[in-house]
């Protein structure tokens, strides 16, 4: 997603935001989302769910990788993604010591 987000300085400003949410809004997945919060980011971000459509299927695998949640055996945390293997080799590091 390099240069979908612009940021105007150090920090996500609501400019930022709201141009996302205007210009890539099918980037961010609805059915994460509660029924406020898709109600705040289209009343006050003008969120526009069907925006940026091309970009948003470049990114689907993204996305699909990270809904995978799973639990380490050793400390019981859950980790998405593919976090989970770098988790696994700090963490079996850990408790060894």
């Amino acid at each position: 997603m390099r240069g979908v987000l612009k940021f105007y300085d150090s920090t996500i400003t609501e400019k930022s935001l709201r141009n996302l949410c205007r210009r890539y809004g099918s980037v961010i997945e609805r059915d994460y989302l509660t029924r406020e919060a898709r109600e705040w980011l289209t009343t006050s971000m003008d969120w526009v769910p069907t925006s940026g459509d091309k970009i948003s299927c470049r990114f689907a695998h993204l996305r699909k990788h990270a809904a995978v949640v799973r639990r380490c055996t050793k400390c019981g945390r859950s980790v998405r993604g593919n976090a989970f293997f770098r988790h696994i080799n700090v963490c079996r590091r850990l408790k060894d010591k």
